[in-house]
């Protein structure tokens, strides 16, 4: 549900756009491990509850491009030669461009050139960074998989279950105890702290990889719990 979830002091939290945006971060991640009928699932849960124009579009384009891979609803194609550029069309490119203009070293046109090489470069930059930490997540995803998978394995129904074992998955929480969330509210609140600590925007700058790849699993894990719990309580 898109419902905004008030965290006091710290601001307020749209669990449906969260949830949108975690699904989108996973179902990326497993476009990149190759796992594309996963990503396929996500990408088509995202469609249905996004209510972002560019998200859906987003969404609309995972599914496609898992269905490419997977052979899904593609037609049969045969491969057409590319043409060749006509020599007539060349030399109407050379002829456009005045020999003067070129000799005279015109300023504006240095500067574009100048302008578009550091971007080009910072595209690069930008490229190589991101294909790095996909390399990186790719090595890891296995063991943060397993991790997750013993985690809440047999309880992903069980809001208090999951809260009360966040800590195990990531040191730095702080452990709540079974005893502290007997109470419906308090299973709210605790849930709602937890969440805060957990959204992908709060997340402190630099944190490890790892963190961040966990975060945004338990992000969505604890959602769907959340709804279970709402359902089984009646409360809202």
């Amino acid at each position: 549900a898109n419902n905004v979830v008030d965290l006091g002091q710290i601001g307020q939290i749209n669990v449906g756009e969260q949830r949108a945006k975690a699904l989108q971060r996973r179902a990326e991640a497993y476009e990149t491990n190759e796992r594309y009928e996963d990503g396929l699932s996500d990408w088509k849960a995202l469609r249905e509850i996004a209510r972002d124009a560019a998200m859906r579009q987003q969404s609309t384009r995972g599914v496609q491009r898992c269905e490419k891979v997977l052979g899904i609803g593609q037609p049969v194609r045969r491969p057409t030669p590319a043409a060749a550029p006509a020599a007539e069309d060349l030399a109407n490119v050379f002829a456009s461009i005045s020999i003067s203009t070129v000799k005279s070293g015109n300023p504006t046109i240095l500067t574009s050139h100048t302008e578009n090489s550091v971007a080009v470069a910072e595209m690069r930059l930008k490229e190589q960074a991101r294909r790095t930490e996909d390399d990186q997540r790719l090595a890891m995803h296995d063991q943060v998989d397993a991790q997750l998978r013993q985690w809440k394995d047999g309880k992903q129904q069980n809001l208090r279950a999951l809260l009360s074992s966040v800590h195990l998955l990531l040191p730095n929480f702080t452990p709540i105890g079974i005893h502290e969330i007997i109470e419906a509210s308090k299973v709210k609140r605790a849930y709602m702290r937890t969440i805060a600590k957990l959204h992908p925007d709060k997340l402190a700058k630099g944190v490890d990889l790892r963190t961040s790849m966990v975060s945004s699993s338990v992000f969505t894990v604890l959602n769907e719990a959340w709804d279970a719990f709402k359902a089984q309580e009646g409360v809202s």
